[in-house]
């Protein structure tokens, strides 16, 4: 008696990282191809048909058509140029306070030209890296690289010496 068939199944033939429409952020996935083998006594012996290949997220399980990889390269690349326009922001904004523009004049300029009040604090607070000093006279307040206060001259100290 020769016992003869078909069987369906995946095979993983990869994984990577990508970004996950449905998790909404970067997870790992695993691309897998589904295919139709002939079968003897129960042993695979030859793919009859190869129905094609899938991404799959490992966090929520959802499917997707390869192509979504494409996309997540794109997405990355955005990403990096983003990242690459706030280093410049933030490098500009450092070179403004080193060259001693007190931070609240800076602060204000920010909030005038649109900036959201938010992300001006997260933005300076990045570029002060919380340190920072204040003269006593005018109350300005500079970053703690400066020691004299480009208003009036005088000695900056430290806001907790203040």
């Amino acid at each position: 008696m020769l016992i003869w068939g078909s069987k369906g199944r995946e095979k993983k033939i990869g994984e990577g990282e990508f970004y996950c429409p449905n998790c909404q952020r970067r997870c790992e996935y695993v691309k897998k191809r589904l295919a139709r083998d002939f079968t003897l006594y129960f042993i695979p012996i030859f793919q009859t048909k190869n129905y094609g290949e899938f991404i799959e997220c490992k966090v929520c399980g959802t499917p997707y058509e390869t192509e979504i990889l494409e996309y997540s390269q794109k997405v990355q690349e955005e990403e990096r140029k983003l990242l690459k326009e706030r280093e410049k922001i933030l490098a500009n904004i450092k070179k403004e306070l080193e060259a001693g523009l007190p931070i609240q004049l800076l602060y204000n300029n920010m909030l005038e030209s649109g900036v959201s009040e938010e992300n001006v604090k997260i933005i300076l607070y990045a570029a002060v890296e919380g340190r920072s000093k204040v003269c006593k006279k005018c109350e300005l307040v500079y970053i703690d690289t400066l020691n004299y206060c480009a208003n009036c001259g005088n000695r900056l100290v430290k806001i907790d010496d203040a």
